[in-house]
């Protein structure tokens, strides 16, 4: 079993070596702009049809039990949002207590 995993470290080691230097650090107008693209899309996001949702929004599956619980389901979002950057920007709970789910 140990064999299947040298061909995949190769692979990962030869990745590394060979990966260009990421850009530095954005600057606070980039962060700026960040900030604003991440608020603006969470806020359309809350009235989209989502598939996960049965293809409702997350406002009309909040008006459910089973529905926000699904909507709760879905704080892997923010939480996968959370460290970017820009993302300090975004009150995930005022979009929360906007659709009626209080995490």
């Amino acid at each position: 079993m140990l064999e299947n995993r040298k061909p995949k470290r190769q692979a990962i080691e030869s990745a590394l070596r060979h990966a260009k230097p990421s850009p530095g650090a954005p600057d606070a107008e980039q962060l700026e702009m960040l900030g604003r693209y991440l608020q603006d899309y969470y806020r359309r996001w809350i009235d989209e049809l989502v598939p996960a949702l049965g293809n409702k929004t997350p406002r009309q599956a909040a008006r459910t039990k089973r529905g926000r619980a699904q909507v709760t389901a879905l704080k892997d979002i923010e939480n996968g949002t959370v460290g970017q950057p820009g993302a300090n920007t975004v009150d995930f709970a005022a979009l929360r207590r906007e659709i009626g789910i209080e995490c």
